[in-house]
């Protein structure tokens, strides 16, 4: 199975854009067909699935399964439709493959694959929530990850690790929010 460890040298953000979500939304179907019975539900997480914020042009899903040893035995067949596995981003508990441009050697979608009930998925379906209705966290959100590129413009892990304890917290907060049955009444 191809293996690669593939990130963008430089973080570039772009404004919101509408048909984001709909070609998750494709891309996701794709999957679920390779998947078949194995496939339960996806969901569009990350900063392109939340209106008001900036975002790099890479669409992140989260592909719900039955059993991770249906997507180790899908492999192939995802290699089929582009992707590279990224073993430095598996856990026990999830798989994680991108699909890159060929026209342009960028990465286009990141699939993380985990079993249903995952800690992982709440906690980033949480996030994609709480920032959607909570627009001053967003926007602090958009900051941050601004002050982040600005500060590491070329050098994509020190992007992250800039961003992440603030990151941390607002999980967390996003968590309780979920938790506290605010996310479910509205």
């Amino acid at each position: 199975m191809p293996l690669a460890l593939v990130q963008s040298r430089t973080v570039v953000f772009h404004p919101h854009h509408p048909y984001w979500s709909m070609h998750a939304a494709e891309e996701a179907g794709r999957i679920a067909t390779v998947l078949a019975d194995d496939f339960v539900t996806s969901e569009h997480i990350g900063a392109t699935a939340v209106p008001s914020v900036s975002a790099r042009a890479i669409l992140d899903i989260v592909v719900i399964v039955k059993s991770l040893a249906a997507v180790d035995a899908a492999a192939l067949s995802m290699v089929q439709l582009g992707y590279t596995w990224r073993p430095d981003l598996k856990t026990e508990n999830t798989r994680v493959c991108d699909l890159i441009s060929r026209r342009t050697g960028e990465c286009v979608f990141r699939v993380t694959f985990a079993p249903a009930g995952s800690p992982e998925i709440e906690r980033r379906v949480a996030f994609r929530d709480f920032l959607r209705t909570h627009p001053d966290e967003a926007l602090t959100y958009n900051t941050v990850k601004i002050a982040a590129s600005e500060e590491h413009p070329d050098d994509h892990g020190e992007y992250e690790s800039a961003k992440a304890e603030w990151m941390a917290a607002c999980e967390r907060r996003a968590l309780a929010w979920r938790k506290s049955g605010v996310a479910a009444n509205g």
